[in-house]
């Protein structure tokens, strides 16, 4: 995909729309792990979570776009001239290095959320909230079957759900925001017993 654009959106909802055609071209032959539902309904589902929360419109864009560099092969230079510094950097904040293993992944990922900036805690937390909602509604429907579709087993998942949950709520503590690590919270215990 090229969009030929030389200035970043001026409103909010030009950008979102921007945002989310990126996102959809990026991802359009892609589909959620063991399901044929298309990919981008977890970036929408993510950015909606950020309106939700009243996320400024670079955080909201970077709901959209936070898994384009990762899983597609869209580079964050382009990002930034589309969307502006403040949105790719968050966009790379979001993104995990797939050279390293799973464990090694999701560790550096729980260690960095403990000081990042505020904006990429929720940026993620939509993203591993929407993740966690998806996965307790496909256990409802397939029981333990669910964890097949997953690289690493269920305890494995759960270590790193856990992980998660404390960093989300030990950040949000008295934040407007803290009833979504609340849920969080929740969806870990239901999903995970």
């Amino acid at each position: 995909m090229s969009v030929k654009r030389k200035t970043k959106p001026a409103s909010a909802q030009e950008q979102f729309a921007l945002a989310f055609y990126y996102a959809m071209k990026a991802h359009e032959s892609q589909f959620r792990k063991g399901t044929g539902r298309p990919y981008i309904e977890h970036p929408m589902r993510a950015a909606a979570l950020l309106l939700e929360m009243g996320a400024p419109k670079h955080l909201v864009a970077a709901g959209f776009l936070h898994d384009v560099v990762e899983d597609s092969k869209r580079d964050l230079a382009e990002i930034r001239r589309l969307f502006g510094s403040k949105t790719a950097a968050l966009v790379l904040n979001a993104t995990e290095d797939k050279t390293l293993d799973w464990e090694k992944r999701k560790s550096r990922a729980i260690k960095y959320l403990a000081s990042a900036s505020y904006e990429t805690v929720l940026l993620n937390l939509a993203d591993k909230l929407d993740n966690l909602r998806s996965i307790r509604q496909d256990h409802k429907q397939l029981g333990d079957e669910i964890w097949k579709k997953f690289s690493r087993p269920k305890e494995s998942q759960k270590r790193y759900y856990s992980g998660l949950r404390r960093v989300f709520r030990r950040r949000l503590r008295g934040k407007p925001q803290e009833h979504y690590a609340l849920e969080f919270e929740k969806l870990t215990g239901e999903v995970f017993g």
